[in-house]
């Protein structure tokens, strides 16, 4: 993180108002706007913009105004908090349905930390207005927002509660348990190793090692590049005797 330049993101056009919008496939988009009414989903193809991120394009910078709200449809976006020192550290990895913006879109406060692309991403921004529109008038996207926004905190307490006490591989397998599951119970680590480690407050080395030593429990399954089957018994078991 300590070498890469930020530079902003570039708007590359409107989403297709086909009804066949392949940006909105991935199960985590899809969830947030699966709900819509023909009304809604005609509202977002004319209020929303497609952005393709590089590595280390900036969408949210602190204390700077932020009207809209960006969804990551692929990739994945890192939120990060900068030192007076210079030194950055990760606090938040928005995958694929993830949203940032919403701080200023609801509490009325400037941003905190600066956000962006931990690698080659895509994401879905939503003026401000128009998100209004859709939680008054679309309940389900309403309700999406508000799970998303709960398991974002579910999952930030678990890691305070394990980096304030516990070893590293605590936090880790609390970290997997936390993590939103998709089909057969797997999930996907959101961003690159290194990148989830600073998240977590340890080295990509230790991560790794971690990973071995639960797969070969039989508490986790790689099924690919970053995902994982999970047993949750044998992870809760783990957490208990960590």
């Amino acid at each position: 993180m300590g070498g890469t330049e930020f530079v902003s993101a570039a708007h590359n056009g409107p989403m297709s108002r086909d009804g066949r919008d392949t940006h909105l496939e991935h199960p985590g988009v899809f969830r947030l706007f699966s709900g819509l009414s023909p009304a809604g989903r005609r509202a977002l193809a004319d209020g929303s913009e497609r952005s393709d991120l590089a590595d280390g394009e900036v969408i949210q910078f602190p204390a700077r105004h932020m009207d809209t709200l960006a969804v990551v449809v692929s990739g994945s976006v890192s939120v990060v908090h900068s030192e007076p020192g210079g030194q950055r550290r990760i606090v938040r990895i928005l995958g694929p349905g993830d949203f940032v913006g919403e701080t200023e879109l609801l509490l009325g406060h400037t941003p905190l930390h600066t956000a962006l692309a931990a690698e080659p991403s895509t994401i879905l921004t939503l003026g401000h207005a128009l998100v209004e529109h859709l939680i008054e008038t679309e309940h389900t996207f309403c309700r999406a927002m508000l799970s998303a926004t709960t398991e974002r905190l579910l999952a930030a307490e678990l890691l305070l509660a394990a980096t304030s006490a516990g070893p590293v591989g605590l936090r880790i397998a609390r970290y997997l348990l936390a993590l939103r599951p998709g089909p057969r119970d797997e999930v996907a680590l959101p961003a690159a190793q290194v990148d989830v480690s600073s998240y977590l407050g340890t080295t990509p080395e230790t991560l790794s090692r971690t990973l071995a030593v639960l797969e070969k429990s039989g508490a986790i399954r790689r099924v690919g590049y970053r995902s994982f089957a999970l047993d949750r018994a044998r992870l809760h078991e783990y957490v208990a005797t960590a």
